[in-house]
């Protein structure tokens, strides 16, 4: 019994059919398929007639293909459209929707909302209101002080230089609002009189004197830094320290009032 391969489909049967059971072709006995058998130059049933098998699997391959894509594109579709699909009936679907449902919770937020709200405003409110209070008590306290003094101080001192002593008189004069005005004059120098200019705490009682150029009217950069005192017994005194950056000065001064 041999083997023949179908030239129209190429499906390999038995010889003992006279048609194709695949396709139905008639039996071709060229097609005969002999294992064993060698051909007239040596190679394996090397025959010029014999037909090769036609691929006719090509079609099925692209048919299922097709199938699978379409089954992809069809799941990724329904899957969308899922995904689109509205919310459950228990679920709202915008936050207006939760607003509406839960009325109760939301009014319940916002009185909350407006309760922190008008606290914050009251407590901004106080806090305005006691730093008001002590900037009045402050100035209060300023007004006694400066009260507390003459309108103008004479002082007679001494300025412990660093290579002598300088001994000098000054006038001052002490307004309400801590401005200072007035001149001081080296008796043992020039005994000229030094524009000074500053300012005056009356809760540390300190006392800030800048000298200014006669000609210009510009802070020279010398200075005092003073402190005020005050006794009933020997009148008013200032001590501190007579100061310069540039030349490098740093001396220690006193004064009693006349």
């Amino acid at each position: 019994m041999a083997y023949i391969r179908c030239y129209q489909c190429g499906y390999m049967f038995t010889d003992n059919v006279a048609r194709c059971p695949n396709c139905g072709c008639p039996l071709d006995q060229r097609t005969v398929y002999q294992p064993n058998r060698v051909a007239p130059d040596g190679g394996m049933n090397n025959y010029a007639n014999y037909s090769k098998p036609k691929n006719s699997n090509k079609w099925l391959y692209i048919v299922i293909g097709v199938l699978a894509a379409a089954v992809i594109g069809v799941s990724i579709l329904l899957v969308n459209r899922l995904s689109d699909s509205p919310k459950e009936a228990n679920e709202p679907a915008t936050a207006h929707e939760a607003v509406a449902e839960k009325p109760q919770a939301a009014s319940v937020h916002s009185e909350v909302d407006s309760k922190d709200t008008e606290k914050q405003r009251q407590q901004a409110k106080e806090k305005i209101e006691k730093k008001v209070e002590k900037e009045e008590k402050t100035e209060k306290v300023q007004r006694q002080s400066y009260a507390a003094f003459p309108p103008n101080f004479a002082f007679n001192g001494k300025i412990n230089g660093s290579k002598s002593d300088y001994y000098f008189s000054m006038n001052l004069s002490i307004r309400d609002d801590g401005n200072v005005n007035g001149y001081f004059v080296v008796l043992n120098g020039k005994q000229e009189q030094v524009k000074l200019t500053g300012t005056y705490n009356a809760n540390t009682n300190h006392l800030l004197l800048y000298e200014h150029d006669a000609a210009t009217g510009r802070k020279t950069g010398y200075f005092f830094d003073a402190t005020l005192y005050s006794s009933y017994s020997s009148g008013y005194s200032l001590t501190g320290r007579y100061k310069c950056n540039k030349p490098k000065i740093d001396w220690y001064f006193s004064a009693e009032s006349n």
